[in-house]
């Protein structure tokens, strides 16, 4: 048997991680599309990880 106390600051580090990950890609597909953010009318967010909450 396994058993692990997570704590809400570890779960916010972790999950921080994986937010800097999908904000530095997003920008890497806005400079390589030569785009700027103001010029993105909608963004659809997918998959189970845009239902977390993000860390504060």
């Amino acid at each position: 048997m396994f058993a692990y106390t997570l704590t809400r600051g570890a779960l916010d580090h972790i999950a921080l991680l994986f937010y800097t990950r999908a904000i530095d890609l997003c920008r890497k597909a806005l400079a390589d599309s030569s785009l700027r953010p103001d010029q993105i009318d909608r963004l659809l967010l997918v998959g189970g990880a845009t239902l977390a909450p993000r860390p504060a």
